[in-house]
């Protein structure tokens, strides 16, 4: 009787032990994806205000990680959240949700602007963010950050207007800092998968 308990129990911590393994490479390889250099990576005890509600899925297959990383293309170093879902078959990085609890800011000062003019390397980054893979943005939970999330926000509905990108509508849940605190349903066009292209080649 307590050898089959003592197997049960190596099957079991066996398999959540790959499963943690498996949701962390899944968090490395979004951030990977998305151009950031991790600083550190480590699971996150805490619940950050910003990701939404998921009433019908198990908490139980639900790891948060927190990484420092580095912006390689636009410079300066940020502090996320990343939320990933695990379940019996794969964990993959359509799976990952993400709050900023830091954006990235170059730390040096009178450095020229990367790639771009700052107006439009900011479409340019958010465009970039969708055509990876970024399906939704969410609020920073600083409060003091989430007039920038604004200001994304405003670039990514500029977008939408000028048929670079298809989204949904921003949300706001009241709290004060900011307007919004996420927009959905992010779809890079044609249309601005070529202006992608083109800017790219400048």
């Amino acid at each position: 009787m307590y050898s089959y308990v003592a197997i049960g129990l190596v099957v079991v911590a066996g398999w959540s032990t790959m499963r943690y393994a498996r949701a962390k490479s899944a968090a490395s390889e979004w951030l990977a994806q998305h151009h950031y250099r991790v600083r550190s990576l480590r699971m996150s005890w805490l619940n950050p205000i910003g990701f939404e509600s998921s009433w019908l899925r198990s908490s139980n297959n639900r790891y948060t990680f927190v990484a420092t990383v580095d912006d390689t293309q636009l410079g300066g170093t940020g502090r996320v959240f990343l939320r990933v879902w695990s379940n019996w078959t794969r964990t993959g990085t359509n799976e990952v949700e993400v709050v900023w609890d830091t954006m990235p800011e170059s730390d040096m000062p009178g450095a020229p602007q990367p790639l771009w003019e700052r107006l439009a390397d900011a479409q340019l980054s958010a465009l970039r963010r969708i055509a990876d893979g970024e399906t939704t943005f969410y609020a920073p939970r600083r409060n003091e950050e989430r007039q920038i999330f604004d200001q994304l926000i405003e670039h990514v509905q500029a977008l939408a207007q000028r048929g670079m990108i298809t989204s949904g509508e921003p949300r706001s849940d009241g709290r004060g800092g900011g307007q919004y605190t996420s927009i959905g349903d992010l779809r890079i066009t044609d249309e601005g998968r070529k202006w992608l292209e083109s800017q790219s080649k400048n």
